[in-house]
């Protein structure tokens, strides 16, 4: 191993997948509302779990709704 100074270690996300996900989720969003099926399928086709992207979106403040005219409600 090889310790590099130029690259700190985040001990709240030492593995750097958080931060990742943060990245990925603000380029997709940056563009406009998404489908959250969608940002599902790409964020799990990148390896992360749906419970990993909804923690991580929720912490940004990302707000999910649903859209009208599906549904009773």
């Amino acid at each position: 191993f090889t310790w590099r100074v130029d690259r700190p270690v985040d001990p709240a996300d030492p593995l750097g997948w958080e931060a990742d996900l943060r990245r990925f989720l603000t380029k997709r969003l940056t563009l406009g509302p998404h489908a959250s099926a969608d940002l599902m399928y790409l964020g799990q086709y990148k390896g992360y779990s749906p419970k990993q992207i909804r923690a991580v979106a929720h912490r940004m403040g990302v707000g999910i709704r649903k859209c009208s005219g599906f549904g009773e409600d």
